[in-house]
């Protein structure tokens, strides 16, 4: 999870090979050094944020987006295993 481009390079190559990569779609630009494998979430967080009257809440509003996308990859996967 980015939601600056500074820690985006920081942090970047220690995002693992079909990782989830979550990014503050206003502030993170540059999404070099990731595989086509990896899946990506643009989220405009800090829009967001601002517009519900607080741009401290960008990691508020990136982390429950990724809580919703974890608990959906969750069923998914238990659902999988379920079928076989």
């Amino acid at each position: 999870m980015a939601l600056f481009q500074t820690a985006f390079d920081a942090y970047v190559t220690r995002l693992e090979k079909n990782g989830l990569l979550f990014v503050d779609s206003e502030l993170v630009s540059q999404l070099t050094d990731i595989g086509a494998e990896t899946t990506v979430y643009k989220i405009p967080a800090t829009r967001i944020a601002l517009d519900l009257g607080n741009k401290v809440a960008a990691n508020m509003v990136m982390l429950g987006i990724f809580s919703g996308e974890d608990q959906y990859l969750y069923k998914r996967r238990a659902s999988r295993s379920c079928e076989r």
